[in-house]
């Protein structure tokens, strides 16, 4: 992890294919057996990759925007 001003890089280990992010699906499975599934709400509507929060010397966490940047992901 290295600090860029107000963004943090965290850099991976080079894989097949790279980093890249799959489109998030409209909705997510409940109960799968029922059948039943419920509208996905996006942590970070404006973010090219979801899941990722950060926390402050507050000590409080926040979803964060993050995006891909060659094999770094940059928060």
């Amino acid at each position: 992890m290295k600090i860029e001003g107000v963004k943090i890089r965290r850099t991976f280990s080079p894989g097949d294919g790279g980093l890249f992010a799959k489109p998030l699906p409209a909705t997510y499975d409940v109960k799968t057996i029922a059948g039943k599934t419920a509208p996905l709400i996006r942590n970070s509507p404006g973010s090219e990759l979801e899941g990722f929060a950060i926390c402050g010397a507050d000590h409080k966490w926040a979803w964060a925007d993050a995006k891909i940047d060659g094999d770094s992901v940059i928060v």
